[in-house]
């Protein structure tokens, strides 16, 4: 896997670890649903966007990120132009696979965007807080999008707003480490899968 032309920085955060136990998870995704048309809701810099693009050889992706937002806090965030300036190299590196709405899940142009696609699967890694956690899950819900992998489903906000709306069901969990700052921490992915 090609990783070169992504950043790896040690300030902001954001984005999921290049590492094997990562890669497990979408590699598992792509052995059982084989996607093809993606969305990704929380593209921050291209991390993840890169692991499925390489990953899911033919697929395409959707990407949702806000477009001026700092993310971190003072003194330790990300200029948003790192943002932008990705977006350029995935379209050149991945010629007509990338696509990127810029704003939030909230916003009705984002909406209205997303309605002219046809989702087979979804990365869904934006704001964890429950509200926009329940966005979101109403979101891939209204977007008939049958399979999802969501991250950080290890914090409650999250799991909560799964669990209150009752629209997906748990199919396997990924346990995955990362050190960011001298701190190792223990995340977790999950696949889910729309209820019938």
């Amino acid at each position: 896997m090609n990783l070169n032309h992504l950043s790896f920085p040690d300030f902001g955060w954001g984005y999921m670890p290049p590492t094997q136990q990562v890669f497990d998870a979408f590699e598992f995704v792509q052995s059982v649903y084989a996607p093809k048309s993606v969305l990704e809701i929380g593209f921050h810099i291209g991390h993840s966007t890169t692991y499925q693009l390489e990953i899911y050889k033919d697929a395409k992706i959707v990407g949702v990120s806000p477009d001026n937002e700092v993310i971190g806090r003072p003194g330790d965030s990300i200029d948003p132009q790192v943002r932008r300036d990705m977006v350029g190299i995935l379209n050149e590196k991945y010629i007509n696979r990338f696509t990127w709405i810029k704003g939030k899940t909230k916003e009705s142009h984002v909406a209205e965007a997303l309605d002219q696609y046809h989702f087979d699967f979804a990365l869904v890694d934006g704001n964890h807080s429950e509200d926009a956690a329940t966005v979101d899950m109403i979101m891939m819900y209204d977007l008939n999008i049958p399979n999802l992998l969501i991250d950080n489903w290890d914090q409650r906000p999250v799991k909560e707003a799964v669990d209150k709306h009752g629209m997906y069901e748990l199919v396997k969990e990924f346990d995955y480490r990362q050190t960011f700052k001298g701190k190792t921490v223990t995340n977790q992915m999950a696949v889910l899968r729309m209820k019938r």
